[in-house]
């Protein structure tokens, strides 16, 4: 095991003795950033995304620990040493707010891959390029049309 999965384990040890852990391996709800399993799998390269993502922009986040999960002793931030997306609080505040993120880790329809890499909301069915990638393509396509139809003429 590694130091990532022993810290995890701890975490849920002591997240089940905060809750009392007899709810069948249930987590209650409460007010507070709940933590639970959760069957949505983080890449390493997801994972790295989201890390960046917590670290600049999670209001609970303090220097590796999760103030929401604080109750006088410091907790260590569970989605940041998490191959999983188990934080309510992220899954439901900061990850909407990169679609491009939230759309690959939630599997969100309309969402393709364009011929250079980029994912982006298709806003139809024949959508194949990006919003960069579209101009590029388009303009490519009218010279070519302008080149073929200016040499139909000239014959």
């Amino acid at each position: 095991m590694t130091q990532d999965n022993y810290k995890l384990k701890d975490l849920e040890k002591q997240f089940k003795d905060k809750t009392g852990g007899g709810h069948g391996g249930k987590i209650v709800p409460t007010t507070d950033v709940t933590v639970r399993r959760c069957s949505l799998y983080l890449s390493p390269r997801q994972r790295r995304k989201v890390n960046a993502l917590i670290r600049t922009s999670c209001c609970n986040y303090d220097r590796g620990n999760c103030i929401a999960l604080d109750d006088g002793e410091p907790c260590v931030c569970v989605q940041s040493i998490s191959y999983t997306l188990c934080c309510t609080w992220f899954r439901d505040w900061l990850l909407p707010g990169t679609p491009i993120l939230y759309s690959e880790i939630m599997e969100v329809k309309g969402v393709k891959r364009c011929e250079c890499g980029a994912l982006f909301q298709a806003k139809s069915n024949r959508a194949k390029y990006c919003a960069e990638c579209a101009c590029q393509v388009h303009r490519r396509q009218k010279t070519a049309s302008d080149r073929k139809r200016r040499s139909r003429n000239d014959k």
